[in-house]
C-alpha cells in the first residue's frame, strides 16, 4: 500500500510539473503513469509543491498561491488569502503546506510563503483557516525569515 501511495504521489507531482509551454507530456511522466496500480488523480497543476491528504481529498499547494483540492477526480482550485504579495522569484511563493493533525475538527492547516515587501523578500510561516472555499491566513508564527532569489551558477 505504502508503495502504491508513492507511485501515486510522484505521479501526480510529475503530472503538475509539465512544461507549461507544450502540451506534450515530458517521457518519464509517461513511463511512471503507465506502471501497474498508478492512477492519475490530477493534472494541470500549476508548480504542486505540497501534498496533504484528509479523508479522500488531496490538498496540494501550488506555488503560484493557490490550494488544489483534488476529489473524485475533479481538480478545484481554491485561493489562498495572504496578507503579504507573494514574491514571484524561482523557488518562491506558496511552498509549504500541511493540514493540522486536528483538521477535521478545526480547519487549519500550517504554510510557508515567501514576500516582497518595500524592505525586500522574507518568508513567513502562518496558520491557514479554511471555510470550504477558500484558505485565509489566520495567525503569523514566523515572520521576515531572511530570502533571496534563487540564483543558478553557470560553470565555466
Amino acid at each position: 500500500m505504502k508503495k502504491i501511495f508513492s507511485l501515486l504521489f510522484l505521479a501526480l507531482l510529475l503530472a503538475g510539473c509539465s512544461n507549461t509551454y507544450s502540451e506534450k507530456k515530458p517521457d518519464d511522466i509517461e513511463t511512471v503513469v503507465n506502471q501497474p496500480g498508478v492512477e492519475v488523480v490530477a493534472e494541470n497543476l500549476s508548480i504542486p509543491w505540497s501534498i496533504q491528504k484528509a479523508g479522500q481529498v488531496f490538498y496540494i499547494s501550488e506555488r503560484t498561491g493557490t490550494i488544489a483540492r483534488v476529489e473524485n477526480g475533479r481538480v478545484r482550485r481554491q485561493r489562498a488569502i495572504l496578507e503579504k504579495p507573494l514574491a514571484k522569484a524561482d523557488e518562491a511563493g506558496l511552498l509549504g503546506f500541511i493540514l493540522d493533525p486536528r483538521f477535521d475538527e478545526n480547519k487549519r492547516a500550517f504554510a510557508y510563503y515567501t514576500y516582497t515587501d518595500s524592505r525586500g523578500q522574507f518568508n513567513r510561516a502562518v496558520t491557514l483557516n479554511y471555510d470550504g472555499e477558500q484558505w485565509t491566513e489566520e495567525r503569523i508564527l514566523l515572520d521576515r525569515i531572511p530570502s533571496a532569489p534563487w540564483i543558478t551558477m553557470e560553470a565555466g
